[in-house]
């Protein structure tokens, strides 16, 4: 038994039910001044839905604009966005939210060379099951190219060469020792 609060309500909480469909009956018996009164209403408890995480598996070279996608999706592989996943790339765990395509990209430039694995956890919520998966980052050393100009020149001329260091993306590399020797063919 209840008692109505000043607004006429009261609460009733059926907490923990399993799943299935459920009639809740209340009725007010009168009294001198109101008559009785029956109402039922229908409560509906279902299970959470199933939850996916996929992420594809990474190969890039340091300093590329490469990302870790990752895509949370209900066991219809709908996207489910606006939901907070965790990811632990081996360099600390952070908290990110995904698109409304369901998507996190998380951006792999400033990772070191190695390989790393990604720990992708989603919680669950009142509606989905947790889920989690694992993803294999790895980051390459950038292709170098050592250039120069052949240089004729005669004797007792002082004539220098020079060499450049390039990456992958034909910059310049600064700040890099070369090793150079001269051998008379």
């Amino acid at each position: 038994s209840y008692n109505t609060g000043k607004n006429g309500e009261f609460t009733a909480k059926f907490e923990n039910m399993n799943p299935g469909t459920y009639t809740a009956t209340s009725t007010f018996n009168g009294n001198s001044i109101y008559a009785k009164s029956t109402a039922s209403i229908t409560k509906k408890v279902v299970d959470r839905q199933a939850s996916r995480i996929t992420a594809s598996d990474v190969l890039t070279t340091y300093n590329s604009e490469k990302y870790l996608v990752i895509t949370l999706a209900n066991n219809q592989n709908s996207p489910l966005s606006n939901m907070q996943i965790t990811a632990d790339l081996g360099t600390g765990t952070e908290t990110y939210k995904t698109d409304n395509n369901g998507q996190v990209k998380i951006p792999t430039k400033d990772l070191s060379v190695k390989t790393y694995t990604a720990n992708i956890i989603f919680d669950g919520d009142d509606s989905y099951m947790p889920s989690n998966a694992t993803a294999k980052i790895t980051i390459n050393k950038q292709t170098t190219q050592i250039t120069s100009t052949n240089v004729t020149t005669t004797y007792n001329t002082n004539k220098d060469i020079v060499v450049t260091l390039k990456n992958s993306e034909n910059k310049p590399i600064a700040d890099e020792m070369i090793e150079a020797r001269k051998k008379k063919n």
